[in-house]
């Protein structure tokens, strides 16, 4: 049997079109079966696609608790920030809920989202990164030198390296070797490789890239999800709990940050619409 369901994409973390992180948003009143969802987010092709469904009833108008998964190309994730936000701002501004906030139900936990003017605030359980030796794999498979890194960190939850480097434009610039940082990751459990600096400008207090090929993402645009890790990190770099950041990807992208002494962080976006249409699932 095939249905016909609605879909978004959205461009997150930005207001631009064409900038920020795509995302899909897959509308269904029901959970569809995992393999449906994993081909479906496949066929989009973009770094995450967002499956919500309501709690109760079938209308998304209404209810202000959804569940919600996300899939890149090849995987599931535990955790996505910017598909996160784009939900959020197709439930709210597209379908036009009026309610001040949404409760997602996700295996993170819950997550809240609430609506600020033109931004959406998302709050999120803060990861607090480990430091670790500095591996010459990853040297090796980012192309750098021993030189152009302060330290390394690992995260367990989410899972996730962060590399610290020395100089702004050393960040922009990095190329790596996907197949080579492949194969690090998955040594490392490392869902993501996040290279990071100290902004020179006033405008950001940070900047960084996310590299995600254990997810089939080489680069992801702009992560929320590497924010719960790095916040956490520069707050206490720069003993501010106020943070802005900027991630130095092609598309580009950036967020306001305020960490919470709960364990807990508020990410700040905007949102762009970009297309939405319907889609045969099966």
């Amino acid at each position: 049997m095939t249905s016909i369901n609605s879909f978004y994409i959205v461009d997150a973390f930005t207001d631009k079109i064409f900038t920020g992180n795509p995302a899909a948003i897959l509308l269904n009143p029901v959970i569809l079966p995992d393999t449906t969802m994993q081909r479906i987010a496949r066929e989009f092709n973009l770094s995450e696609t967002a499956f919500p469904t309501p709690i109760e009833g079938s209308s998304f108008e209404q209810p202000y608790r959804f569940n919600l998964r996300w899939f890149t190309p090849t995987v599931e994730v535990p955790l996505c920030g910017h598909a996160t936000l784009a939900t959020a701002h197709v439930i709210l501004s597209e379908l036009g809920n009026s309610n001040s906030k949404l409760v997602f139900s996700t295996h993170s936990g819950d997550l809240v989202i609430s609506r600020d003017g033109d931004f959406y605030v998302m709050d999120f359980p803060s990861g607090v990164a480990q430091p670790v030796d500095i591996y010459e794999d990853v040297l090796k498979a980012l192309k750098l030198g021993q030189n152009d890194v302060e330290e390394m960190l690992y995260c367990e939850e989410p899972n996730k390296l962060l590399v610290v480097l020395r100089d702004v434009d050393v960040v922009r610039n990095v190329t790596p070797d996907f197949p080579c940082l492949l194969e690090v990751s998955k040594n490392l459990n490392a869902g993501s490789v996040i290279v990071t600096a100290l902004s020179p400008s006033s405008k950001y207090d940070f900047i960084s890239r996310n590299f995600a090929p254990l997810h089939g993402v080489n680069e992801d645009p702009v992560t929320g999800s590497s924010h719960v890790i790095l916040g956490p990190y520069w707050q206490k770099r720069l003993d501010k709990y106020q943070l802005r950041a900027y991630q130095a990807s092609t598309r580009g992208g950036s967020m306001e940050l305020e960490i919470r002494s709960s364990g807990r962080i508020l990410l700040k976006g905007t949102a762009r619409t970009v297309a939405k249409g319907t889609m045969n699932v099966e």
